[in-house]
């Protein structure tokens, strides 16, 4: 995981349905990386979540958010908002 990182993101966005791995196991494997456990994530997601999934990731990632149902601009602002509060 550091090997293949250049410089550690300030925020990850990421969706739970991905070709390789899906979300669940990514998060996990970040989670479980010392160096990379405090980022935060967003996840962004057209799936419709079992309560098991969704319970996991309102204890694993900053945000949940699901395609289309939030205005962009107000998306932005509170990434925003999150990758200042991680710098500080």
């Amino acid at each position: 995981w550091k090997k293949a990182l250049d410089k550690i993101p300030d925020l990850i966005i990421s969706d739970v349905m991905m070709p390789v791995m899906d979300g669940f196991e990514f998060i996990e494997k970040l989670r479980g990386n010392p160096d990379l456990r405090h980022l935060p994530v967003v996840v962004l997601t057209a799936k419709i979540l079992t309560v098991q999934e969704r319970s996991f990731l309102e204890q694993s990632v900053a945000q949940v958010v699901r395609k289309g149902a939030q205005d962009q601009d107000k998306l932005l602002e509170e990434i925003t908002a999150l990758v200042h509060a991680n710098r500080n």
